[in-house]
């Protein structure tokens, strides 16, 4: 595991154990869940405007660090790049996010096919803040070969992470979680949602219909109706093996369908009150928790999963 050393920055943004309607928000502002598959970009701007928030001052030089195999992590600028890789091949290996559009140059490592957005590898805090851990700061980290589970969305993820500066805690929150405003509004609900901690007075996620609601969540503050942070930044749509077109995330109600619907993966039956994915041109169904089962892991499925050809890392 590779974690900064003599860490500098500090985020602590606040969020609300008891969610109030606040008429003064600007809806048309939020960011916009769930996000499609032609547009990653948001990803990447929601981790920008987090790094903005912080107090860290961007780097920008020639060559920056190594990869495991010693290699120089090279600026690729905007006159290489198309002669060097195929951007719609490649990602980046600290949020997980392709390297195309808005990205103008990155950072890699050609050989091992190792590459760092500019703002992943130099405008990062090193340290943070989070209200769902209050007792302890978390220092920007990465691991080699391996998963961490997100305490926040309880998705695993092997690109860069936050973890408890105490070992003991065995707290991580991933870098897309990390980068999550306070308040968001969702295609599924008509008000906007607000981000909250721990609540046990909360029913259950209106997504996926289970609880408690722990970790961090998102909330209406007029109706009854929340979100784990999972559910919430789930994609819009995916593609896997089993059909030629992306499957939607669909919420109910379920509106002109003559008959049940049946998960293609386990034969069992979706219950059309609680968010499940469709192909309206095949009517293939998939439950949202086993399209991330086995060999049906979209490539993008929560977009913070990476399969590298070799283990480098931020030195």
């Amino acid at each position: 595991m590779k974690c900064a050393a003599n860490p500098t920055e500090f985020l602590f943004r606040e969020f609300a154990r008891e969610v109030k309607y606040d008429k003064d928000v600007n809806q048309s502002e939020l960011v916009q869940f769930p996000v499609c598959g032609d547009k990653h970009h948001l990803y990447y701007k929601l981790i920008r405007q987090f790094a903005d928030s912080c107090s860290s001052t961007s780097i920008k030089a020639d060559r920056i660090s190594q990869c495991t195999s010693g290699h120089p992590l090279v600026l690729i600028n905007k006159d290489r790049r198309k002669s060097i890789v195929n951007l719609k091949e490649v990602f980046c290996y600290g949020c997980l996010q392709p390297l195309s559009f808005p990205v103008v140059s990155f950072y890699g490592c050609v050989v091992c096919k190792y590459f760092l957005h500019r703002l992943c590898s130099t405008k990062l805090p090193r340290m943070m803040e989070h209200p769902s851990h209050p007792t302890h700061t978390l220092v920007k980290c990465q691991k080699i070969g391996d998963f961490i589970k997100c305490n926040i969305c309880s998705n695993q993820s092997n690109g860069i992470f936050y973890q408890c500066e105490k070992s003991s805690c065995s707290f991580f929150i991933d870098i897309m979680c990390a980068s999550l405003p306070r308040q968001i509004k969702h295609e599924s609900h008509k008000h906007f949602l607000t981000q909250q901690i721990d609540n046990p007075k909360v029913g259950n996620c209106n997504g996926c219909n289970s609880g408690p609601m722990s970790g961090g969540f998102f909330s209406c503050g007029i109706c009854q109706f929340n979100l784990h942070v999972g559910c919430a930044i789930s994609p819009g749509t995916v593609k896997h093996r089993w059909d030629e077109h992306q499957l939607r995330l669909t919420y109910p109600p379920v509106k002109q369908h003559p008959h049940d619907f049946d998960c293609e993966f386990c034969s069992k039956n979706i219950n059309p009150n609680f968010w499940f994915y469709h192909c309206r041109e095949c009517d293939l169904s998939l439950h949202r928790q086993c399209i991330k089962q086995g060999n049906l892991l979209p490539k993008f499925y929560q977009n913070n999963l990476r399969f590298p050809d070799e283990q480098c890392a931020i030195l």
